[in-house]
């Protein structure tokens, strides 16, 4: 419902810890920086926009912050990484967008990081490696941790680009949702390395880069992984071991083997695996092709001869640092 809101006065209430005022149209957070005793605020679903507000910013006792779905845009805000007692940020479905700050790397008491649906580009930094408590790192285009969205094939060229980080040293790491981006080179053999226990449910979606090569059997050393990698340009078998592990895919691939992760070559349908017993993956009809692991669809011979010069001008573009080009 929209309510008239305004803040001022707000300092007196020196016990107020919790702020929810989503969905209230509200378009300004002129006066709250004087709530210094905040530790929750929810502003989803509002009017908010416009670079992101400065006086959120001096809100140093926040532990959960909550913005999704307003009209923030701009670069991330580097004075976030000030508040050294958040947990919490939820930033969704925004339109932030350039580089991602290596500062981030410093919230270390941060366990959820959800970033999607903005209008990010350039790398993933390598400090992001740092940030020791996370346990839900969600960086995809489109969608969110709690939204996610339907992957396409062909939606290349956007959003986060570069390697694939190897996160090897995030120990509690749980999610991590970099769909729908355009990462590139190899999934790392250290990939995930550094979680502590390897018997618990991880999920990670990677679903529609640019990555090659294919799943590394070092993976195998997961007992309930649950990753989503179609729509990328895997050309390798899946190793054997992994094939194995009953309890990948949510169990699944107790099921349907290695269908269950990815769709081979010659077939695909519209998840790049086999979800259910309806949902098998279908050999390519006449004159058609799916050249990769979990392909979304099949095409024909012209279709993929353009998408193979399209895959030699990206390869050129990023050996040759493309983006400095003038």
């Amino acid at each position: 419902n929209e309510i008239s809101f305004n803040f001022q006065g707000i300092g007196k209430a020196t016990t107020l810890i919790s702020l929810d005022l989503s969905s209230t149209q509200l378009d300004s957070v002129a006066g709250i920086k004087d709530a210094i005793s905040l530790i929750e605020l929810r502003l989803d679903d509002d009017d908010l926009a416009g670079p992101f507000p400065s006086e959120i910013l001096s809100l140093n006792s926040l532990r959960y912050l909550s913005m999704n779905s307003n009209q923030i845009e701009g670069n991330f805000p580097l004075a976030i990484t000030d508040m050294a007692f958040l947990t919490e940020l939820f930033l969704v479905n925004n339109r932030l967008d350039g580089q991602l700050p290596a500062q981030i790397g410093k919230l270390n008491k941060l366990k959820i990081l959800d970033l999607s649906g903005n209008n990010f580009d350039g790398t993933i930094p390598a400090n992001f490696n740092d940030l020791a408590a996370i346990e839900t790192l969600a960086l995809q285009s489109g969608g969110g941790v709690q939204d996610p969205v339907e992957s396409t094939q062909n939606g290349l060229g956007r959003g986060i680009n570069g390697p694939l980080p190897a996160f090897d040293k995030l120990e509690k790491l749980r999610q991590l949702f970099l769909g729908e981006n355009s990462l590139s080179g190899t999934i790392p053999l250290n990939f995930l390395e550094g979680v502590d226990d390897k018997t618990l449910p991880i999920e990670v979606d990677l679903t529609s880069n640019r990555l090659s090569g294919g799943l590394p059997a070092s993976l195998a050393r997961f007992e309930s992984l649950t990753i989503y990698a179609a729509g990328n340009r895997l050309s390798k078998e899946i190793p054997p071991g992994i094939c194995r592990q009953s309890g990948w895919m949510k169990a699944k691939v107790a099921l349907y083997g290695c269908d269950a992760i990815l769709c081979p070559p010659g077939k695909s349908n519209q998840f790049g695996l086999r979800e259910s017993s309806s949902s098998s993956c279908q050999s390519c009809g006449s004159g058609e092709t799916s050249k990769y692991f979990g392909s979304l669809d099949c095409m024909s011979s012209e279709e993929q001869s353009k998408e193979d010069e399209r895959k030699i001008l990206e390869e050129l573009f990023l050996a040759t640092d493309g983006e400095r080009w003038v």
